[in-house]
């Protein structure tokens, strides 16, 4: 399969949708939240410092056609700048978080690496053994925050 054409130019559509999304993104990423109250909240946050890692890895390998390990470092760069930023605006900087990036990234770049056409069936089927684990931790403990508040 063939990665998609890098996107050119910014639509009104495009851009109606790119906004809004990296508004709330970045209240997402950097708005201070009072500990202990929220807790689904923070769950979503929390699953949000390892889903963007894989969305931005993704954009940049398929749609801006970086190379798949220009992405990841540039994705882990921006993993750690985030937690560093966040010192900065009253939100605690966390290691979990920044490895929750990692893990985001690493999954990413597994994916990539199948997509390739040169991939046997046995590649396939071990990347997507590799994603399933790793992406365990951060999925489990989203489910587990969500159910916590139906209980």
């Amino acid at each position: 399969m063939e990665a998609l054409a890098p996107t050119t130019r910014l639509t009104p559509i495009k851009a109606a949708v790119a906004f809004p999304a990296a508004v709330l993104l970045l209240i997402a990423i950097f708005a201070p939240l009072p500990p202990g109250r929220f807790p689904m909240l923070w769950g979503v946050f929390d699953f949000a410092h390892f889903s963007l890692p894989v969305i931005v890895c993704w954009f940049l390998w398929a749609r801006m056609r970086w190379a798949g390990w220009a992405a990841f470092a540039a994705v882990i760069i921006l993993a750690g700048l985030c937690e560093v930023i966040q010192g900065f605006t009253g939100r605690c900087p966390s290691t979990i978080d920044f490895l929750r990036g990692v893990v985001g990234a690493t999954v990413a770049l597994v994916c990539l690496s199948a997509w390739r056409p040169s991939a046997t069936l046995a590649h396939r089927l071990g990347a997507v053994t590799v994603v399933l684990a790793l992406s365990a931790w951060p999925i489990s403990e989203f489910v587990r925050i969500a159910a916590r508040l139906y209980h």
